[in-house]
């Protein structure tokens, strides 16, 4: 679109910060702006240009919806973006950064890479920050090391000063010039350009091809007057029947309509009433209660308790009862003759009997439904209409497709399933296919018929533009549709003039109020100068000098790059003791207070020993930075702290009060330091950890049954002290798990040598579905669906 292009254009000319509407592309925006940098590196330059994208989010221009849009804009793939992640090896990422290009890549490795010479500094042309408002979080230290990261990247060489260009479309989040320039202080940037839905780019791209838009009403109140009355009778009845009942004490209901709370109070009232009219009249509450809350959840509330009846004849026994069958009677009444009890029923029954004559109009694109979340409201109510055959056979046919992609038992699955396929005998279900598109989260589905005439989707993410310039459809039913949604519907119809468009939409409250907010934010940024001067980053040396060795997994927080911007040389290395090593002489352990509060139990007096036997000066930093200190004096912490301090007495106690304050403690304690002597110290603290290897198999053992570990757990746990016993006998667990069956025998006997050999040799496989652990088994906690399997055949061994 043009204003896309006009964007783009500006942004090349005075990068900066870009603030726009909601739902106007920033996606295709965001590629359009890439691809310009989507091109083979010269071959000339020893270092070729390396344009960081950082800060990316699965629901926010996320890699693969990204690459999408530069495919469709004709960007050759082997030149799209690379991105990495921790399973990407350091030697890959070299010859990635070495190679060029756009490189998608979070703020942990790319200070790591920076700390350790893998990224040269020099190499860095640009820098894209995604999802930029989310930099003003003040708790989040992801945020917090996004924020250093740029600073030291654009402000740490005089010569070379990389540009950035950050996006967002969350203009409701910046709601006064202040936090603006807040954000713009945290990017290091002097310039925000605003692009809001009335700027006269935008504003003719829209309006030149507007958007057919039909409005329903959304209405439920008389059709929950008829569920309540029908259940209020009911009720009635049942409560007379049980107040004949000798000993029992019914009060009488109130006259009228009976709301959930008045029923739970005349349950809680009466005295000597048979425990299953209790449960009856409380799952009776229970359903009224959800019709409240979501009257297009009948259809699902209804068919859920139906299965559980089934299979679980003591839950729910109302359903065979009158009272059961009056409720599900008027269900079915109101779902199969009124269009206003449940919003999905009437926007995709009525609205597309409205639109039949555009799908049936020669050259006229498919029809295209937009669902809110969760979708297993609609797919319920979707079934009951098939079941009533409401709705055409190749609808009918997308029903049945969405029924069979729902996980089995939410929605009453395949109950309503196998009424459906009853319903639709002679429906040919082979021209269905249904596709699953990656979006905000995992995946959505996209169901389509084989005529391609009508498609369901749901949570419509960063991949609906492309998808809707691809498929082109002519009909929109979109229920409550978001601001982003209309947006992208009316950016798709100015990107494709001449093509027939109309939208029906059902209940559009929600996008109007988000429109307002939306326009009242700009509003009060439109007369602010947002211009100023960026603040660089102060270059005062104190580290200068100074090598220290920070563990890998610290490169999470903005303290590496803060140490690094001090002027000190940071050697990235997998510390098997400390967080960071300034030296040969001084281990620092630094905690968060919270982390304090939690680890005061368990692995805080093994950390503390193990710093004054490997570190002359071994220090315990704690950071107090927005904490709540009277937690510390609340009973237990402070008697921990004193006994840590009395069980480990050469520990070195100290606060620190943020990063800051962090940075300059490890200046006041290390002079200098080079980065031999560092290496050296984390050397030798590796060769006398794995020399030690009892902690190491402890924690394998741990794994194993996914539980706390220590030597009162040992003694107690009969499954430890067999592994245990069983590692005493071979020598270590790998002669355990290489053993031979034979061997295994003459320990434990056949039946565990069997199963403990099927463990050390089975591979793990990450698409075998998990299981629960049988009924009856122990409880056992485990850490993942893996470890639950292996756990269970642990315990097998004391059967």
């Amino acid at each position: 679109m043009s204003f896309h292009l006009s964007i783009c254009a500006s942004l090349v000319d005075e990068p900066g910060l870009l603030v726009m509407g909601k739902g106007m592309g920033i996606n295709h925006l965001v590629a359009l702006f890439l691809s310009r940098f989507c091109r083979a590196p010269p071959r000339d330059e020893d270092v070729h240009p390396v344009i960081l994208v950082i800060n990316e989010h699965s629901r926010y221009c996320s890699h693969e919806a990204l690459c999408a849009s530069l495919a469709a804009i004709g960007v050759d793939p082997s030149a799209h973006p690379v991105k990495l992640n921790v399973d990407t090896p350091s030697a890959a990422r070299a010859k990635m950064y070495q190679r060029g290009g756009v490189v998608f890549t979070t703020v942990r490795i790319a200070a790591l890479d920076v700390a350790a010479g893998t990224l040269l500094h020099g190499a860095i042309r640009g820098v894209v920050v995604l999802h930029a408002h989310s930099l003003l979080s003040q708790y989040s230290i992801g945020a917090k090391a996004a924020t250093h990261f740029i600073k030291y990247a654009r402000n740490a060489s005089l010569t070379h000063k990389p540009w950035l260009v950050a996006f967002t479309d969350q203009v409701a989040r910046l709601d006064s010039a202040t936090t603006v320039r807040r954000l713009m202080t945290s990017l290091s940037v002097g310039r925000a350009n605003l692009w809001p839905r009335h700027r006269k780019e935008v504003e003719e791209s829209v309006s030149r091809h507007p958007v057919t838009l039909v409005t329903t009403p959304n209405n439920t109140c008389e059709e929950m007057r008829r569920v309540l009355s029908c259940a209020s009778d009911a009720i009635r009845a049942e409560l007379a029947a049980a107040a004949t009942v000798p000993g029992s004490v019914v009060p009488s209901p109130p006259q009228g309509d009976l709301a959930p709370d008045a029923i739970r109070g005349l349950v809680r009232t009466s005295r000597g009433m048979p425990r299953a009219m209790t449960e009856k009249l409380e799952d009776i509450a229970g359903l009224i209660a959800d019709l409240h809350d979501d009257p297009g959840a009948i259809a699902q509330a209804v068919f859920v308790r139906a299965r559980e009846s089934r299979t679980r004849p003591g839950r729910h026994s109302w359903i065979g009862s009158d009272l059961g069958n009056q409720i599900l009677m008027t269900a079915q009444s109101v779902l199969t003759n009124s269009p206003v009890i449940a919003p999905t029923i009437r926007a995709v029954s009525v609205q597309l009997s409205k639109a039949a004559h555009m799908i049936r109009t020669p050259g006229a694109g498919p029809v295209c439904v937009i669902l809110p979340a969760p979708l297993m409201t609609t797919i319920a109510t979707l079934a009951c209409l098939v079941i009533e055959q409401q709705l055409p056979p190749d609808v009918a046919a997308l029903a049945v497709s969405a029924l069979s992609i729902v996980e089995a038992g939410v929605a009453g699955g395949q109950d309503v399933g196998g009424k459906v396929k009853d319903a639709l005998t002679g429906v040919d279900l082979s021209k269905v296919r249904t596709t699953m598109i990656p979006s905000d989260d995992s995946t959505f589905p996209l169901v389509q018929s084989d005529s391609g005439r009508v498609t369901v989707t749901t949570n419509p993410g960063p991949y609906l533009l492309n998808w809707l310039i691809g498929a082109r459809p002519s009909v929109f039913v979109v229920i409550e549709p978001t601001l982003y949604v209309t947006r992208t519907i009316e950016t798709f119809r100015a990107m494709t003039p001449g093509h027939p468009v109309v939208m029906f939409a059902h209940h559009e409250a929600a996008a109007t109020e988000e429109s307002r907010a939306e326009s009242i934010a700009f509003e009060r940024l439109a007369g602010q100068k947002l211009a100023m001067q960026a603040q660089p980053m102060s270059t005062e040396q104190q580290l200068s000098g100074v090598a220290v060795a920070v563990d890998t997994r610290e490169f999470g927080s903005e303290i590496p790059l803060m140490l690094l911007s001090s002027g000190a040389t940071v050697v990235p290395l997998t510390l098997p003791i400390a967080d960071y090593v300034p030296g040969k002489d001084v281990g620092i352990e630094r905690k968060a207070f919270a982390d304090l509060l939690g680890s005061l139990d368990s692995r805080l007096y093994h950390q503390a020993a193990e710093l004054v036997t490997r570190f002359p000066v071994p220090l315990l930093m704690v950071d107090v930075a927005g904490a709540n200190i009277g937690d510390l004096y609340a009973g237990r912490p402070v008697g921990l702290i004193a006994t840590l301090l009395l069980h480990v007495p050469g520990i070195r106690f100290s606060w620190t009060n943020g990063p800051e304050s962090f940075v300059d403690r490890v200046h006041r304690r290390v002079t200098s330091s080079s980065v031999k002597e560092v290496q050296d110290k984390v050397a030798t603290l590796s060769q006398v950890a794995s020399q030690d290897s009892e902690p190491a198999q402890l924690k394998l053992l741990r794994a194993l049954v996914g539980g706390r570990l220590g030597p009162r757990t040992v003694r107690a746990d009969p499954v430890l002290h067999l592994l245990n016993r069983l590692r005493t006998r071979f020598g270590c667990l790998a002669e355990v798990f290489t053993a031979s069956v034979d061997e295994l025998i003459g320990c434990v006997g056949p039946e565990k040598a069997l199963v403990l050999q099927a463990i050390g040799s089975s591979r793990y496989d990450p698409e075998k579905k998990r299981k629960a652990p049988p009924a009856g088994d122990p409880e056992v906690r485990c850490t993942n669906g893996h470890n639950a399997v292996t756990a269970q055949r642990l315990l097998s061994f004391l059967s």
